[in-house]
């Protein structure tokens, strides 16, 4: 018995699950293959036929393509999808998308391309694909390549070129109603030359057979043979123009399936009812054909909705290689145009109940409104589940007329179906499209890359793109990590581009941030947060949310701060208030400020920079205050500010030792100077002087000014006043007291300096100062007494700070014994260097002191006097000679015998910034401390002209207490001025008080024994009227006190002196004249009034708040409740014994409260410093402040450049590359470029390489390259340009901007030949997309430097092929206007108004013709601009 197993069958009929695998590997070519055999017979006689021949394939579905069964080579029918000026974008059966390049529409239409960029087109014959073709249009060409893209997503490239598509299609075969797809050769008088791209077959379309005559060379049309003469090897057919919908051609009897193009119309016979289509017969029964079910002729339609054998039109849609199956289409698409332009659905909507309609091809069919086609894709369904899953298990929920949530990702135009997804994730994404998303909205991005065009990163918001500019960047560390999440916030959002534009600055993050998002919010005095993206030179541009735009003035920012813009930088975010809104324009101003000028507050110190310091203020809003609340912390407000290294003293040589005195959250007293700009020198002079304003500001009066310019002898100052914006302007002259000597002056930026107020201009809102040492001083030595001992006392308390902060420097004095070692001699100065033993400060013991003595031997120790102590470079003077160790007191005040006395010998031992340190020839005595000058206004340092160091002198000592003296000299000089200015005005006040009447006699008081003098005091004002210029003196005359009182009141006047040094002179002094016999009492008053510093006089002068209000009617004529012409007298003279009536304490406060609000008037309107600084000192502290801004340390070079001190200007560059933060490429390039300038004009070749090489390394190479090409032009390095140029066009050869710079570059060099020949090489070397840019550069640049001819025939063929650049239009009009070719920009404006573009970009054009007209036409070319600018809407009511 032989045993048969299931497994090994022998013969028969296969079993199920062997044909179930074999249906499974047959589908190939988009189509389920099977083979059927015919019945077998017997061999024929007549050969052997083969097996091959007697088999038939046939497909069991009608599968659409997809990118498995697409083939290289095969001819599609496709609908346009999208179009720009270099590709088209085609929709494929099976929802595939192919890509057609502006080169690949037919062989003429490149070959015209061309001659357009070669200014070879002069028939305008050349249309951009924007014209050739219009959405929805059908087009079939063949698949030339599939490959991955950059994303690694498969891309088809397509041709529509009849060479390349008719490359296998032959003349013989070609027959009558042949119908194909042809582009235009060559236009003649009687009609169109055919391009085919059928070997050997030459086609004419005669006019009278097209549809219209707008063809241009290299458009394609569809044609049909309608007469062929027919030839061995050549054959001659006469053609006519079809419509899309009238491409039908007739039952053949042998028709061959390579000649039945996709996109032909045939009869279709239904012969089978097929799962996913139909299933019929084309060409009497000679092709078998297909129709997938998305291509019925409705959406919705099913294969049971048509019967079998009825006959219907089909569009091909393409033929399987091999196979040679026919897939066709229903939907002939004769409206293509209504098809494209209604859409239900968008993309990203949500359809809440889409019913089920059928399990169809690709997917699930869905009923979309009862009314649309929607398509839930299988992969689709899986991406839901992860792992193993049942295919059937999960298809269950799909069952027929369920419902399900899904929403709307694309239309495909080719299936006519929505495509669909019911993913979870993406169903609930609320950020899906565009819609979804508003400016203002708070949002959660991930972090996708950084992108360096924009200076940020790429971001994700949901399924959106993002983008983080650099100016919206919040500060980071080094990179964000990719995948991080960030809160952020919407910006704008860019339909065009796809993108929202985000931010994740704390500015905008904070929740009381104001948004402004749209145009009709923009209300008058509304304040919203903005960044400043542009600074110009007249105006800053400042961005709102959604794009919004608004520009803040400089002139009206200049009232507000004066000209403190360097304050102000790109990027910078801050409120600003609308000040007005016409239409689309707004007009900004700054918010309100929190502090004023003169406001003196509490800090707390935040960092110690080099610059200075940056504090925090922290005050209660007003609001606060109102409400009872126990959380004081959680009403407070912190503002954020800087005090200036310069604002830390008045004197320059103490800045650095005063900023060591602070450590983070010390606490003291600063004043605000501008917005958060505050000072601590100023405390003092702000705590004893209302801020002044325009209204209360009086001639005469003098005011603590800083220098903020010098330039071509003009200094500009700024001046402590309210609202006034300007700053004031003084020649040089004008500070110098003997200005004739020309004597050299050294003025820097922000040094203190005092002027007095010579006049008010009213028209022009402007003041006139004087700065002259003896317009702003007293004459007084005293009173430089009082300013030494200020400066002394400062010195005092950083020695005091720095001890107690534990500085060794600290602990030493002036005038102390110390024990030193020798440490060797400076090979520099000569100086002799030592080491004080107790605290190891370094010493030193200048050249001029040891004279010619040879040093001692090192570590030798020695008994030296410590002269002087530097805070700021933490140095000690010292002198080691033993005169001056034994003769020199440790003693803080000076002997009460030398106290007042002149001619007393002294030798100079130290010259330092401020002082001249001398020590007595008699001893032991404290040291000497001699100014060298007499006032902060006396810039030629007259106090000690001419003493140095070693020098022997004599002095005179002109301090009560302190050793301070000045030369004896210089107190000769003064002495003798001040007696003849008061002889002068004794005989002056003489004469007065001759021809006024004698005044009664006050009572005298009744406790004095002694017999009064008689005082006459007379004050003289001067009034100024607007109508008239007469002055009117008046005079008081009052008694004096008893001797005894008046020495109590001398030394009360005298201790008051001191809190008054400087602002004393704002009012004339008052005179005193002596009515008495006795010349010792004479003498006695006199010297009482030159102990007089300043009296006191009415509120608004210099010590306001020390003012005796109760004594004014007795000490000034004139004093007024209101205003000063109140205070007027008819007879311009008081007795003496006269009282007023006295002041009551509401009139006081009242007189206060006026003169205080007249005062605050003024004090915003500071000075403008916007200048460029004038000392390193200046420039430290501005880079120091914004240490990010090129800008600075560029102008710090050149400063040093002009004095030719290049390893200075060298150094500050390599300082600003380490100093600028990583993130600030823009700023950091700006510096290597001026490096590179600074080694290509001063330094050598190999210098300029090495720097250029760092720089390389540094820097992004292209742009470091192209400024180094500026550099080499501005330098004329001509061989050295050439050398640069072939070198980069080299290595960047595909990047559009090194053409255009590399032209501009031959251009400079006066090598216009060369640019000619570079645009060739650009246009070969560069992608097709970038032509018409470059062409349009090309242009520019030859009109730039004088080529207008060839600048107009550049810019003419780029219009001619690109019609709808309207910038280009624009740009070409405004190039001949500007070469006065008036005729041809009206001809160039006639030709753009006639171009096909949409209505939106023809307004442009018509806005341009009618300006055009307006300017250089009549009255009739404007109309006529009208009138044809109505017809163009009527014509084109539909773009």
């Amino acid at each position: 018995m032989v045993i048969v197993e299931k497994s090994f069958p022998r013969g028969g009929v296969s079993s199920k699950d062997q044909n179930s695998e074999k249906l499974k590997e047959n589908i190939i070519f988009g189509a389920l293959q099977k083979k059927l055999k015919k019945p077998k017979s017997k061999p024929s006689d007549e050969g052997f036929v083969s097996t091959a021949e007697n088999e038939q394939i046939q497909t069991a579905s009608a599968e659409l393509l997809n990118l498995d069964t697409i083939q290289d080579g095969m001819n599609i029918m496709g609908i346009v999808k999208a179009i720009d000026q270099l590709y088209l974008s085609i929709s494929l059966p099976g929802r595939m998308t192919a890509r057609v390049s502006a080169l690949e529409i037919s062989d003429s239409y490149t070959k015209a391309t061309k001659e357009f960029l070669q200014q070879n087109d002069t028939g305008n014959t050349f249309k951009p694909l924007t014209e050739l073709y219009h959405i929805g249009q059908i087009v079939y060409g063949r698949v030339q390549e599939i490959k991955q893209n950059d994303h690694g997503h498969k891309q088809i490239l397509m041709s529509l070129r009849p060479t390349e598509v008719h490359t296998e299609l032959s003349h013989t075969n070609v027959k009558k109603g042949f119908v194909f797809n042809g582009a235009i050769e060559e236009i003649q008088e009687h009609g169109y030359i055919i391009e085919t791209g059928i070997k050997g077959l030459r086609t004419f379309v005669p006019l009278e057979n097209v549809q219209h005559n707008n063809h241009v060379v290299g458009e394609l049309i569809f044609l049909k043979v309608k007469k062929i003469t027919a030839d061995k090897s050549v054959s001659t057919c006469i053609c006519k123009e079809l419509k899309p919908e009238n491409m039908i051609i007739k039952n053949q009897t042998d028709p061959n399936i390579d000649y039945i193009l996709p996109s032909t119309i045939v009869q279709f016979t239904v012969t089978k009812q097929l799962k996913d289509g139909l299933q019929g017969t084309i060409m009497n029964e000679a092709f078998t054909a297909y129709i997938n079910e998305h291509q019925l002729s409705e959406a919705l339609a099913l294969p049971e909705d048509y019967e079998l054998n009825s006959t219907l039109k089909a569009r091909i849609l393409y033929v399987m290689p091999l196979t040679k199956f026919v897939y066709l289409t229903l939907n002939l698409r004769t409206t293509p145009n209504e098809e494209s332009s209604v859409q239900e659905f968008k993309r990203g909507d949500i359809v809440e109940k889409a019913k089920v309609h059928h399990l169809g091809t690709g997917g699930v069919i869905l009923i979309l409104n009862n009314k649309f086609k929607g398509l839930l894709s299988y992969r689709t369904i899986k991406s839901n589940f992860k792992g193993n899953y049942d295919h059937d298990q999960i298809l269950i929920k799909y069952a027929k007329k369920t419902k399900h949530k899904v929403r709307v990702l694309d239309y495909d135009s080719m299936d006519s179906l929505y495509i669909c997804t019911d993913n979870a994730e993406t169903v609930n994404e609320k950020v899906f499209a565009l819609d979804d998303i508003k400016p203002g909205e708070f949002v959660t991005a991930i972090v996708r890359e950084k992108d360096d065009k924009v200076g940020g990163y790429s971001m994700q918001v949901g399924r959106i793109k993002g983008i983080i500019e650099k100016l919206y960047l919040a500060a980071v560390p080094k990179s964000l990590e990719t995948n991080s999440k960030m809160r952020c916030r919407v910006l704008a959002v860019n339909p065009d581009r796809k993108t929202v534009y985000l931010t994740n600055r704390q500015e905008y993050m904070s929740k009381h941030c104001k948004a402004l998002t749209n145009l009709q919010y923009a209300h008058q005095n509304a304040t919203y947060m903005g960044t400043i993206v542009k600074i110009n030179k007249e105006y800053f541009l400042v961005k709102f949310f959604n794009d919004l735009k608004g520009v803040l003035y400089k002139q009206r920012l200049s009232k507000i701060f004066g000209a403190e813009t360097f304050t102000f930088h790109e990027g910078q975010t801050m409120a600003f208030r609308i000040l007005s809104k016409n239409g689309d324009q707004i007009t900004l101003t700054l918010a309100d400020d929190t502090f004023d000028l003169g406001e003196i507050c509490t800090i707390n110190v935040a960092h110690i920079l080099e610059s200075g310091l940056e504090i925090n203020i922290t005050y209660h809003p007003e609001s606060d205050y109102e409400m009872v609340n126990d959380d004081n912390e959680s009403q407070s407000t912190e503002v954020k500010g800087l005090v200036p290294l310069r604002m830390l003293s008045d004197y320059p040589d103490l800045l650095y030792g005063k900023l060591r005195t602070f450590t983070p959250n010390t606490s003291t007293q600063a004043v605000c100077i501008i917005k958060n700009i505050f000072s601590i020198r100023d405390v003092p002079y702000f705590q004893t002087h209302l801020t002044n304003n325009w209204k209360n500001l009086n001639t005469g009066d003098i005011l603590k000014a800083h220098i903020k310019n010098l330039e071509n002898d003009i200094v500009e100052l700024m001046l402590p006043i309210r609202n006034y914006g300007k700053l004031v302007k003084v020649h040089l002259k004008m500070l110098l007291v003997n200005a004739y000597k020309s004597a050299s002056v050294e003025l820097t930026p922000e040094q203190v300096v005092y002027v007095k107020v010579l006049g008010k201009e009213y028209a022009t809102k402007t003041i006139t100062v004087s700065a002259k040492l003896t317009d702003v001083w007293d004459n007084d030595l005293k009173s430089t007494g009082y300013y030494v001992e200020n400066y002394l006392k400062e010195v005092s308390e950083i020695r005091k700070a720095h001890k107690k902060l534990g500085y060794s420097i600290g602990a030493h004095k002036c005038g102390e014994k110390v024990m030193t070692r020798f440490r060797g001699v400076n090979a520099d100065t000569n100086d002799w260097q030592y080491e004080i033993e107790k605290t190891k400060v370094m010493a030193v013991v200048k050249a001029k002191l040891v004279g010619k003595s040879k040093p001692p031997k090192l570590d030798t120790k020695e008994e030296c006097l410590i002269l002087w102590v530097d805070y700021s470079n933490e140095l000690i003077y010292i002198s080691n000679k033993e005169c001056d160790v034994s003769h020199v007191s440790s003693e803080r005040n000076i002997p009460n015998n030398l106290v007042g006395k002149s001619g007393i010998n002294a030798k100079v031992l130290l010259k330092t910034e401020q002082l001249v340190i001398c020590s007595l020839k008699k001893g032991p005595n404290p040291l000497v401390y001699c100014p060298l000058r007499l006032h902060f206004n006396d810039f030629e340092n007259s106090a000690c002209a001419g003493i140095s160091e070693g020098d022997f002198c004599k002095l005179a000592i002109i301090h009560d207490k302190l050793p301070i003296a000045v030369p004896e000299n210089t107190w000769k000089l003064w002495h003798s001025m001040k007696r003849k200015t008061k002889i002068e005005l004794d005989n002056n006040i003489k004469l007065e008080l001759d021809n006024t009447p004698k005044a009664k006699k006050a009572k005298l008081d009744k406790g004095s024994k002694e017999k009064p003098l008689k005082v006459k005091e007379i004050k003289i004002e001067k009034q100024h009227n607007s109508t008239n210029q007469s002055k009117q003196k008046t005079a008081t005359v009052e008694t004096s006190e008893p001797p005894k009182a008046k020495k109590k009141k001398h030394e009360k006047n005298k201790s008051k002196s001191s809190d008054s040094l400087f602002f004393e002179d704002k009012i004339p002094n008052k005179i005193v004249l002596i009515d008495s016999n006795k010349e010792s009492d004479v003498e006695d008053i006199k010297n009482e009034f030159s102990t007089k510093t300043t009296p006191k006089f009415l509120p608004g002068i210099s010590d306001f708040w020390n003012a005796d209000l109760s004594k004014l009617n007795n000490k000034a004529l004139g004093s007024s409740d209101d205003d000063d012409t109140d205070g007027e007298f008819k007879n311009g003279i008081v007795e003496a014994g006269q009282k007023k009536k006295k002041l009551t304490a509401m009139e006081k406060f009242k007189l206060q409260r006026e003169e205080e609000a007249r005062l605050r008037q003024i004090e915003a309107k500071y000075a403008d410093p916007n200048h460029l600084p004038e000392s390193v000192d200046q420039f430290d502290r501005l880079v120091l402040s914004d240490p990010n801004n090129s800008k600075h340390w560029i102008n710090y070079m050149v400063y040093h450049l002009q004095s030719t001190e290049i390893d200075k200007a060298r150094a500050v560059a390599r300082r600003a590359i380490k100093a600028i933060a990583y993130r600030e490429d823009n700023e950091q390039l700006n510096i290597w470029v001026a490096l590179l300038n600074l080694e290509l004009r001063y330094g050598t070749k190999e210098s300029f390489d090495e720097a250029l090489k760092e720089a390389l390394i540094c820097n992004d190479p292209l742009k470091v390259y192209l400024r180094a090409l500026e550099i080499l032009c501005d330098g004329k390095k001509t061989q050295e340009v050439i050398e640069m140029i072939s070198l980069i066009t080299k290595k960047f050869k595909a990047q559009p901007e090194v053409w255009r710079a590399t032209a501009n570059a031959y251009f400079l060099i006066e090598m216009q030949e060369r640019a000619q020949q570079l645009l060739h090489k650009a246009l070969a070397c560069l992608p097709e997309r970038e032509h018409v840019n470059t062409i349009v550069a090309f242009g520019n640049l030859n009109h730039k430097y004088g080529n207008n001819e060839m600048a107009q025939t550049l810019l003419d063929q780029v219009v001619t092929s690109y019609p709808k650049r309207v910038d280009v239009w624009t740009q070409y009009v405004d190039m001949l206007v500007k070469a006065q070719m008036i005729d041809s920009a009206r001809s160039v404006l006639e030709r753009a108004i006639i171009q096909k573009i949409p209505m939106k970009k023809m307004r442009t054009i018509f806005k341009k013709y009618l300006e055009f007209e307006e300017r250089f036409g009549t009255a009739a070319d404007v109309e006529k601009v009208k009138k044809l600018a109505k017809e163009y809407v009527k014509r084109n009511t539909h773009l």
